[in-house]
């Protein structure tokens, strides 16, 4: 009569386990695109700095979403809004995203004082607060 081991089996089960675990965590945490149902998230990143004027016309798309975009971190913003346009490093280990809302100074027809948008990113990497600033010093 054989003997079978119980130890590989547990090794296999472990595994398993490990494997379900990790998936479901990362599948938690990404953002459900559902939640940004409505918003053109390709025209707004096809309009990088807003130099074709895209981003102003959705800017009321972009409020629906604004409180959305809370408790997100950077990667989950990137994969809703695309990179930002520029990057603030703040104090205490704090980054902000700023997207120009109106074509900005590097735009052929953009002005210094154009409107953009900042996200602020506290030191565990989550959206703590969306402003809008006129004029943005980079």
């Amino acid at each position: 009569m054989k003997h079978i081991s119980i130890i590989p089996v547990c090794v296999v089960l472990m595994r398993f386990s490990y494997i379900l675990l990790l998936t479901f965590f990362f599948l938690s945490c990404s953002a459900d695109q559902d939640q940004f149902k409505g918003f053109d998230s390709i025209a707004w990143k096809k309009d990088y700095k807003a130099c074709s004027g895209q981003r102003l016309a959705m800017k009321k798309d972009f409020e629906r979403i604004k409180s959305k975009l809370k408790g997100l971190d950077q990667m989950e913003v990137i994969n809703v809004l695309g990179k930002p346009d520029f990057q603030r490093l703040e104090d205490r280990h704090m980054k902000s995203y700023l997207y120009f809302l109106e074509p900005g100074s590097s735009c052929p027809s953009g002005k210094a004082d154009a409107k953009t948008i900042v996200i602020r990113f506290n030191s565990v990497d989550r959206v703590f607060e969306i402003i809008y600033e006129q004029g943005t010093s980079l």
